[in-house]
């Protein structure tokens, strides 16, 4: 697959996905700012499919493994490029301050998270059930990232709100997916 980066964002991640080597993650095959061609995703299966068609536990098993594979050591600097988190939310204050309400609370949890970092290590950003997929036999690897630098624990939250508000709102949804 070709992807051409189309701003700052996308180069980041095709940094990163350089760096992951294919571990976790779709193989590079080459990378030429701004064009990254990747391994192609031949499998069939789809998590989000899973998740809305009654294995939504075994999806999230599948994207813990996911990101597993992805925080896991790895020899060599990181990409210099990575964008720590506290830099990904500075608009968050500022949101939090016109609007009020939910983004004061978001802003209010933030702020404390971000304050106080136990596990940092560069992040997907954007770990979901559409960003992870079946490459066939190399097994579910994931795409897309947004190329982050912080607290592991930032990939997991993506999971807990996807693939819709149908199937991640659904009853006793969230307590077992915090269990997994």
């Amino acid at each position: 697959m070709l992807k051409i980066a189309h701003g700052e964002e996308e180069r980041r991640g095709a940094a990163i996905m350089a760096w992951w080597a294919g571990e976790g993650a779709a193989r590079v095959l080459a990378w030429a700012d701004p064009a990254l061609l990747l391994e192609r995703a031949e499998g069939t299966r789809s998590l989000g499919a899973m998740a809305r068609g009654g294995a939504d536990d075994e999806s999230m098993r599948i994207l813990c493994r996911a990101a597993a594979a992805l925080h896991a050591p790895r020899p060599g600097r990181p990409p210099a490029s990575l964008v720590p988190l506290d830099v990904w939310f500075r608009a968050l204050p500022e949101s939090a301050a016109k609007r009020g309400g939910i983004f004061q609370n978001a802003w209010t949890m933030a702020e404390g998270l971000l304050a106080s970092p136990r596990d940092e290590t560069p992040l997907h950003g954007d770990l979901h059930h559409d960003n992870v997929l079946d490459f066939g036999p190399r097994g579910w690897l994931a795409i897309d990232p947004k190329g982050l630098m912080g607290e592991r624990g930032f990939d997991y939250a993506n999971m807990v709100c996807n693939p819709d508000i149908a199937t991640a709102g659904a009853k006793g949804a969230l307590t077992r997916r915090a269990r997994i």
